[in-house]
């Protein structure tokens, strides 16, 4: 059967990253979220890895009504000396407060060298 959600990543408008504080990087980023669940619902986004990421966002978890689909910026901040070669694979985690629950990857592009 069909998931209760259907979510997509999508790159933010504008410049790929960022360094906005010293040995800092910031990747915008677009969550479409669809809510197919039958009831309003709220949803939650993480990084699963424990890599010192700060996600900055207005709503967290973000509301999303039955039948409804939401477009959410947020900013991903990472620690420069993750990234190699430019790049930077994570793993972002949405759920809401029923059964919805999906791991998505993501990469994130940087600056190349430490």
């Amino acid at each position: 059967g069909k998931q209760s959600a259907d979510v997509t990543l999508l790159r933010g408008l504008g410049e790929p990253y960022m360094e906005l504080t010293p040995g800092q990087v910031t990747n915008p980023i677009r969550v479409k979220i669809k809510n197919r669940s039958g009831r309003d619902g709220l949803y939650k986004i993480e990084v699963v890895e424990d890599i010192g990421a700060r996600l900055t966002m207005s709503e967290n978890p973000i509301p999303v009504a039955d039948g409804e689909s939401r477009t959410e910026p947020v900013s991903i901040t990472i620690p420069r000396i993750e990234f190699e070669n430019g790049r930077r694979d994570i793993t972002l985690r949405i759920s809401d407060d029923g059964d919805y629950g999906e791991q998505l990857e993501y990469r994130l592009l940087g600056p190349f060298g430490n």
